[in-house]
């Protein structure tokens, strides 16, 4: 966990106790995105591939100790969000605004699908079928349009940032 500053696990767990009291503040139509989801993927794309899997699971089992009655299922699912940034990471650099944004709209979308799967069951999740992709298409544009706005400030702190550092020298031998 030394590749996670200490401010961003308490606002990973202050985010995990506050979500289900502000989460509806933002939603749009009545659907809301999960914001631990969100931050999770968020953050990894800083981390070093070790430490990708600690805070996740750890986060993971606080909000179903908090918030679900079956403890794993929310751990699974930013554990599989954790290794998607694992995959795609080595692709891209999280300042490619339009893949940053496709990323997320695909893996939201595919990620609350096997939220809804556990959450609800099979019976449920087949028969309310056409309602839930409904709404997770929602939530997956809500995502994009999240990750649009931070690829946005990706881009202009490392453009800042290698301002001030001036330009790279190369080494000659």
């Amino acid at each position: 966990m030394r590749g996670y500053k200490w401010y961003a696990i308490i606002f990973l767990i202050l985010l995990v106790i506050a979500q289900p009291n502000f989460s509806q503040w933002f939603a749009l139509k009545g659907t809301g995105i999960s914001f631990v989801l969100f931050f999770i993927m968020l953050t990894a794309f800083e981390k070093k591939r070790p430490d990708i899997f600690i805070v996740p699971a750890v986060i993971g089992f606080l909000y179903d100790m908090l918030y679900s009655p079956w403890l794993g299922r929310m751990a699974i699912v930013l554990l599989l969000a954790a290794l998607s940034v694992i995959v795609v990471s080595k692709i891209v650099y999280r300042e490619n605004m339009p893949v940053l944004t496709l990323y997320f709209f695909i893996s939201t979308y595919l990620l609350e699908n096997i939220r809804s799967f556990m959450e609800v069951g099979p019976g449920v999740y087949f028969r309310s079928f056409a309602f839930i992709q409904g709404e997770l298409l929602w939530i997956s544009v809500y995502a994009a349009a999240l990750a649009a706005v931070f690829g946005i400030f990706f881009y202009f702190r490392g453009f800042i940032r290698d301002r001030r550092l001036g330009p790279r020298k190369r080494k000659t031998i």
